[in-house]
């Protein structure tokens, strides 16, 4: 039996259309989710164009598409178990934008399995624009940022304005200017990347140019708003701060962007591109008959059962609702470290915990406060890896990030891996370390923290972890902080490790 079989678009479309109603019904949590986002930010609201576009693309490859009889790919199946796969995972994890990831590709890879490889060569772009209704992003933002502040730096130095840069605070002698996600250009970048590769594909014909194009669509959204950025600082350092701020500061953004924009497309219209040859005539391919039987009813079968599958897998593999209240102690003291009544200042940003401690401790120097996070049977909004958990919020009015990196800490076994962070306010410098406890081992890598707890998810294991975070004053210079918190981590690892381990023994309330 032949591997592609061929049936009838009359056949495969009711089909199609049950596996699509199966999406919607079984995964409607994650699709509500889009336009949630969506409205929540304005850097997604394009994001509400990408569905219908997707329709129209298809609409105008409606006489491609009666002229090519669908045929049945049994390798689709695999794409459509990878996509439930991702699906599965993002959700064990907690991690929504890769559970969106899943369900935009769930479509596609059902409409592959149904309707075959030439139909998919077909409808590529469609597929492929699809994924961008998927609110990404975000994770980018830091690097935006940064990249903005050192670009807005690195133009003032170029023009002889005198500048100071500490984190994300920009410094000159008549002002003073914090880069924020709305100055990292990701909304700008983002629907400027939709409407140029649609355009592209729209426009042009040959890949090359589309994929050309397409990387212009990124290159001149990040030089522009780096421009913006920069030209801001600079009328109001030269307006004595008279023009630049307040409405000015978004006016001549819109415009800067309103000129790139229409540049953006002036270049694409007039962009030549060689005529396109027309397509050499071929000898009509045989019509096969329709089929039924072997393949057409295996295959759609399947499709459908691998659309199920990951949902139910969810639901049977999901927490357990649990109550009660965890008893998480503050680490007992060891060699010399006496505990010390906390003296305020920086506090961390930890949401969602199931329990936490705060206690500061004492060696005759300086204070080291020691905040434990504990999570248990983590949930969306109430999980150890989130994005609201930071050392310091974006727009905190007083704390700041000045600086990023990681440590290793000397132990009588091995190390410890840290990440350290420099966080100052106008009057106080501290040295902030943290790194996550997971049952079986510390860790300061995300990625390997969310993989775990979806591990255990799927095992139907405890997923229990928490944060660990020492922070104590510091000087500009911080080395003598730093060996501060070596020597309490030396000190009190053990009693860290004991306090975190008999909150993960507590019984569970149900």
């Amino acid at each position: 039996m032949p591997l592609r079989r061929y049936w009838s678009w009359s056949a495969a479309l009711p089909i199609f259309a049950a596996g699509t109603l199966a999406v919607l019904l079984l995964y409607r949590e994650t699709l509500a989710s889009f336009p949630r986002v969506w409205l929540g930010s304005d850097t997604y609201t394009h994001c509400f164009l990408i569905v219908p576009v997707v329709v129209w693309l298809v609409w105008r490859k409606r006489a491609e598409l009666r002229a090519q009889p669908p045929t049945l790919e049994p390798w689709g199946l695999a794409l459509l178990a990878a996509a439930g796969l991702l699906w599965l995972a993002a959700d064990a994890a907690d991690v929504l934008v890769y559970m969106q990831f899943g369900i935009a590709a769930m479509l596609p890879a059902l409409a592959i399995t149904l309707f075959g490889r030439r139909v998919a060569r077909t409808l590529t772009y469609p597929y492929a624009f699809l994924f961008l209704a998927v609110p990404f992003g975000e994770a980018l933002q830091p690097w935006l940022m940064d990249f903005t502040a050192k670009f807005t730096v690195a133009g003032l130095q170029l023009v002889g304005v005198p500048v100071h840069i500490e984190g994300l605070f920009l410094t000159t002698p008549n002002s003073r200017w914090r880069v924020i996600e709305a100055c990292s250009g990701l909304r700008f970048l983002t629907s400027m990347f939709t409407l140029g590769s649609l355009f592209a594909y729209l426009r042009f014909w040959r890949p090359r140019t589309r994929l050309l194009f397409g990387a212009l669509a990124i290159v001149m959204p990040l030089f522009a708003n780096g421009v913006r950025a920069f030209a801001i600082v600079l009328i109001g350092y030269m307006s004595d701060m008279k023009y630049g701020s307040g409405i000015d500061h978004y006016t001549y953004g819109w415009i800067l962007f309103t000129i790139v924009m229409a540049l953006f497309f002036f270049v694409g219209n007039r962009w030549k591109e060689p005529p396109r040859e027309p397509p050499v005539a071929s000898a009509p391919e045989a019509a096969a008959p329709a089929q039924r039987g072997g393949a057409v009813l295996v295959a759609p079968v399947a499709a459908l059962l691998l659309l199920l599958a990951p949902r139910f897998v969810a639901s049977a593999v999901a927490p357990e609702a649990t109550r009660g209240d965890v008893a998480l102690e503050a680490p007992a003291p060891t060699d010399g470290w006496i505990p010390q009544t906390p003296v305020g200042g920086w506090q961390p940003r930890f949401h969602g915990t199931t329990a936490e401690t705060r206690a500061t401790y004492f060696d005759g120097e300086r204070p080291v406060e020691c905040y434990l996070g504990f999570y248990r049977d983590q949930t969306q909004g109430a999980e150890l890896i989130h994005f609201e958990n930071v050392i310091v919020p974006r727009q905190d009015p007083r704390w700041r990030r000045i600086a990023d990196a990681r440590r290793s800490v000397p132990l009588d076994k091995g190390s410890l891996g840290v990440l350290e962070t420099q966080v100052g306010s106008t009057f106080e410098h501290v040295l902030v370390w943290h790194w996550y406890w997971l049952p079986d081992e510390f860790t300061t890598s995300q990625m390997r923290a969310k993989l775990l707890q979806a591990r255990a998810r799927l095992l139907y294991r405890r997923d229990h972890a928490a944060v660990i975070i020492l922070s104590t004053p510091s000087d500009r210079d911080p080395s003598a902080a730093r060996r501060r918190l070596e020597r309490f981590v030396t000190d009190m690892l053990p009693s860290i490790r004991e306090s975190l381990q008999r909150a993960d023994r507590a019984p569970r309330a149900r």
